[in-house]
């Protein structure tokens, strides 16, 4: 079966995920400069003009009913990558309700969140935005691209990550620790820039910048 992206890639999106405690997760949203000249596509724009990439499954942009399923590949997805870095509790209070709620909210605001289905059954997703960092490398920022883990492997990331920031200049933070994560971002076009940081609020998990 041919992977279908539907839309373009297009340049910024300011879906923005954010931790504020331990058990609270929530979107954090931003309206667009529609004076920049970068434009951010609607979602009708996105299900426009669908094409063949590579083979796999479709992607498209969510909509509202999406975000539950969109939550549960989130939070899987960071129990089982960062079980090696995160204390058990601490993965255990996070919760899928909480994360489907805030992504609900920016889904209901319009903002774009790229998902890939294997049946109608969402595996994976991926969200642009502006930086949040002052004087950031790149005026845009992959803030998150995760696949189910039994789909690791299935080629289903690439769509993906071309459907969020196509060719464009980019910048990502990732864990330091995340080898299969940093490969998948060097044959992207990434490398580390050499910038670190400590995430407090993740029991000090350290993370590394990569451009491209």
């Amino acid at each position: 079966m041919a992977t279908l992206i539907q839309g373009r890639p297009y340049e910024v999106s300011s879906s923005l995920l954010s931790r504020s405690s331990v058990d609270t997760w929530t979107i954090e949203t931003r309206q667009p400069d529609r004076t920049e000249a970068t434009s951010i596509p609607t979602q009708a724009e996105c299900a426009a003009q669908p094409y063949d990439l590579v083979m796999g499954t479709l992607v498209n942009a969510a909509t509202v009913d999406d975000a539950a399923g969109i939550a549960h590949v989130n939070v899987a997805s960071w129990r089982q990558a960062y079980a090696h870095l995160l204390s058990p509790g601490f993965l255990a209070r996070i919760s899928e309700q909480d994360i489907a709620n805030g992504f609900r909210r920016a889904l209901e605001l319009g903002r774009t969140v790229w998902v890939a289905r294997v049946d109608d059954q969402i595996v994976g997703f991926a969200v642009a935005r502006e930086p949040r960092e002052e004087n950031p490398p790149r005026d845009l920022e992959l803030g998150l691209i995760y696949v189910l883990p039994g789909n690791h492997g299935s080629g289903l990331a690439q769509p993906l990550l071309d459907a969020a920031i196509g060719t464009a200049p980019c910048m990502l933070w990732v864990a330091s620790d995340n080898p299969r994560a940093h490969a998948f971002y060097r044959r992207n076009g990434f490398s580390f820039d050499g910038a670190t940081k400590i995430e407090d609020q993740w029991e000090n998990m350290q993370t590394s910048r990569m451009i491209r």
